[in-house]
């Protein structure tokens, strides 16, 4: 028996089991499920038919392989109302006696297919908070739009509240093609250019060193990380200050900004992520932008901080390895190769990282250092981490954790030298 009968004779089952427990008419206050035929006639669920069977069908659909890409949990919720809507019919228009010849499994049959259909393609937009730009950019299948070019092919066919709060200066528009329903569509479109924005939040790290990260943020999630705080003095004088924890300034990808990603390798990670087949090294190379990308907008320190420090492990350490004695080394060979002095001073920052990391994992705070420290330094290691290492898998051809390995060996015990 194959997986689409062995889940049609399941479904069946369920769909009987439901047709018993539907509850025609008068309904109790606390009844864990009401519907409506019309305004006149009412029908729901006993306790056991909602919280067994109705829950079991859920689960059940949600896991025929393909589903779960298709179709959101309120999109399925949807179909299984349908369907009570359509047994609850059944249970009125038919006799006791007739109700045990309803044929359930043809019900099941014509319910699955409602489900297991191909839709087609829906171009989707989100607005971007944070990102503006002079020209189109892709990233993956995620395109970012200026937002005036948007604006003006949209605004006869959308409400104009999509465009409200932004600003060419400040935002931006971004578009993905989902084969879902739309509801699926929409979560797979904010999770997907939420994953791009990763990308792009790392290379406006790389553009801007020394300045906190730049926010970029799918509308609808950015938190204003802005608030006023009063001091009160002695003497009764009130004093106010706004306080921020990030960058205000957006990323713009003007032209000049451009040719300064592209010296950072924006169009070596255009190339990767269009890759339908990667090394092992370029798929931990793009996971550990995820991390750091994630990492920048994270508006807890001590979980930014955990965060850069994973993007270091991904690159750096296979899961057998302890990371104390192996990240320190690697990190330190690649980031400096001639002066041991500075060598050294990069090994004591990644032992100094994994001292307090174990300090957060068991004690929930660090040992030693401030987290602001932390975050700095950890973010500051991942980030040049990352960028030698894309730089050697372009230029040396890298495509394991082997031969990142195999390369930190053959120059950890270089003798000091000047470039």
């Amino acid at each position: 028996m194959n997986t689409k009968d062995e889940n049609l004779i399941k479904v069946t089952t369920l769909i009987s089991r439901l047709f018993d427990h539907i509850v025609i008419g008068v309904l109790p206050q606390d009844s864990p499920y009401k519907g409506f035929l019309s305004l006149h006639e009412s029908f729901g669920l006993d306790e056991q038919g909602y919280w067994e069977w109705y829950a079991e069908l859920f689960k059940t659909v949600l896991g025929i392989p393909g589903v779960k890409e298709k179709w959101s949990e309120d999109g399925i919720r949807k179909k299984i109302q349908e369907l009570l809507a359509q047994l609850a019919t059944a249970k009125i228009q038919s006799t006791p006696v007739a109700q045990f010849s309803i044929d359930f499994s043809v019900i099941a049959e014509s319910w699955i297919a409602k489900i297991n259909v191909e839709f087609g393609e829906n171009v989707c937009y989100v607005p971007v908070l944070g990102l503006a730009l002079a020209e189109p950019l892709s990233m993956d299948d995620v395109t970012f739009w200026p937002l005036e070019a948007k604006k003006q092919e949209l605004k006869d066919r959308v409400r104009p509240e999509l465009f409200d709060r932004l600003h060419p200066y400040t935002s931006c528009i971004a578009s993905f093609a989902v084969r879902a329903e739309p509801q699926k569509s929409i979560e797979v479109l904010n999770d997907r250019v939420d994953t791009t924005l990763n990308f792009l939040r790392y290379i406006s790290s790389l553009i801007w060193q020394d300045e906190p990260a730049i926010q970029m943020y799918v509308a609808g999630t950015d938190p204003t990380k802005i608030a006023s705080s009063v001091v009160v003095e002695q003497n009764g004088s009130v004093s106010m200050f706004n306080n921020s924890s990030f960058n205000p300034l957006p990323f713009v990808l003007n032209p000049m900004n451009f040719q300064i990603a592209k010296s950072f390798g924006i169009e070596h990670l255009q190339v990767i992520l269009s890759k339908t087949v990667r090394s092992p090294l370029e798929d931990s190379l793009l996971t550990a932008i995820r991390w750091f990308g994630d990492a920048c907008k994270d508006p807890s320190p001590l979980y930014s901080f955990l965060k850069y420090y994973v993007s270091l492990e991904v690159l750096l350490k296979k899961k057998t390895e302890g990371a104390m004695h192996t990240v320190p080394v690697r990190v330190s060979t690649l980031l400096e190769q001639f002066d041991l002095a500075k060598r050294k001073r990069f090994n004591a920052s990644a032992q100094t990282v994994i001292r307090e990391r174990n300090s957060i994992f068991h004690s929930g705070k660090p040992e030693k250092e401030t987290i602001d420290y932390l975050v700095w330094i950890a973010r500051r290691l991942a980030r040049n981490t990352i960028h030698e290492l894309r730089y050697r898998i372009l230029s040396e051809g890298f495509q394991t954790k082997d031969d990142v390995i195999g390369w930190v060996n053959a120059h950890k015990f270089v003798k000091n030298a000047t470039r």
